[in-house]
């Protein structure tokens, strides 16, 4: 009975989809098409130094806006490439000092500049800092709709390894799906100790949706129904991450959250401290799992802090909530930041009038916060895109690791 139901609401939902406003409202174009480039890429047999300059090309040669400069001076590629940052020598000549790494993981259908802020604060605190590409991104949307969870794993493993020799100490910052992939890496794999703590953003654990058992079969459609293949089909205005989003990688971040576990399976703990901090009305993850993951699998170092629209300690009451996206960002950020040049507005895609609204008014004559039924009473609404506790936030995670990481 239960295979039954699962088929009428896949059914409804292939409805749902087929006479959504906001699929329909955009053709697919050549942007859609999958490029797959990055499959090039051998981690195997490169460098880091190696692999930075593969991805350079990968970028370069398949993403349509690379040369375009943005609002920071710096040019698409250079905003979405992974990077590496160097400690300052000062780091260097303190005795006794532990040598400390860090790697930063990305979500999906982001880039690498979503990590930059947190990367910042990272190397001022004397940290080798890192960051990957994950396969399929940071080029264009297309290249999501074949991409495998495999390849996002094998990604993460050659970042971890990249520091092998170089640190004594090693930390993943991951947002989102980044935050999955660490944790994965830490409870799957046999080499986990190379990894000393855990600060996870929004981690996706588990998709915020009743319909993603449906998404691989869905997918499936897609050669029948090409815009089956999408959720969101978008004008990608964005340069830093994709608005249109290929259903595949839905279907990977579910198969991904598979791979973790039962989330209350408290024989099965995390070995490692983690930090983790999530929106309450985060609409694309579940943070209610993530709350029942904290619960059960967390060791008794780790801390879990939850973002709330009623207890935000911003007085701009134009705030409502934080979002999924706010979390890792300064609202210093010129692009996504107080007075950055970018506003998320999709979820008023299928408005034409609503949409310029969120677009065009000035920043006080709108509401902040993430997309949920009660926000969107307040309008116009821009989805939050930078966190108003960037700081407070900054000096928990340094604290914990103080207590974390031996000096």
């Amino acid at each position: 009975m239960n295979h039954i139901n699962h088929s009428w609401t896949a059914i409804a939902l292939l409805g749902l989809l087929l006479f959504s406003p906001a699929i329909n409202a955009i053709e697919l174009v050549q942007r859609h098409d999958p490029i797959n480039a990055y499959r090039q890429i051998d981690y195997q047999h490169l460098s880091f130094k190696d692999y930075l300059s593969n991805i350079r090309d990968l970028i370069s040669t398949n993403n349509p806006k690379a040369n375009a400069k943005t609002i920071e001076g710096i040019s698409v590629l250079e905003a979405v490439m992974p990077f590496e940052w160097q400690p300052d020598v000062s780091c260097m000549i303190k005795p006794n000092k532990q040598k400390k790494g860090v790697l930063l993981i990305h979500g999906l259908s982001d880039s690498p500049y979503l990590m930059r802020d947190i990367g910042r604060h990272f190397l001022k605190n004397c940290y080798l800092v890192r960051s990957i590409l994950l396969p399929g991104h940071g080029t264009v949307p297309g290249d999501l709709q074949e991409v495998k969870v495999e390849e996002w794993i094998e990604a993460t493993r050659f970042g971890i390894n990249s520091f092998d020799g170089l640190v004594d100490q090693l930390v993943i910052v991951g947002f989102s799906t980044g935050g999955a992939l660490a944790l994965d890496y830490v409870i799957n794999e046999a080499s986990q100790k190379s990894v000393d703590a855990l600060v996870l953003l929004s981690p996706a654990l588990r998709i915020n949706s009743n319909f993603a058992f449906a998404a691989s079969w869905l997918n499936r459609l897609g050669g029948l129904f090409p815009k089956l293949k999408w959720t969101d089909i978008a004008d990608d205005d964005d340069f830093s991450k994709y608005e249109s989003f290929a259903l595949n990688g839905g279907v990977q971040i579910y198969e991904l959250g598979q791979k973790l576990g039962e989330l209350d399976d408290s024989s099965k703990p995390v070995p490692i401290p983690m930090y983790i901090a999530a929106a309450v009305e985060d609409t694309t993850i579940d943070t209610k799992a993530t709350k029942t993951f904290f619960e059960h699998r967390a060791n008794n170092k780790s801390q879990l802090r939850l973002f709330s629209g009623a207890k935000n300690q911003n007085q701009n009451r134009q705030v409502l909530s934080q979002s999924h996206l706010s979390i890792p960002t300064s609202p210093l950020n010129k692009h996504y930041g107080t007075l950055g040049d970018y506003s998320s507005c999709g979820h008023y895609f299928d408005d034409e009038k609503s949409y310029r609204a969120c677009k065009d008014l000035p920043p006080e004559s709108v509401f902040f916060g993430e997309r949920t039924e009660e926000n969107l009473k307040h309008f116009p609404l821009r989805r939050m895109t930078w966190n108003p506790e960037f700081k407070s936030m900054l000096a928990e995670i340094d604290t914990f690791l103080e207590q974390n990481l031996s000096q």
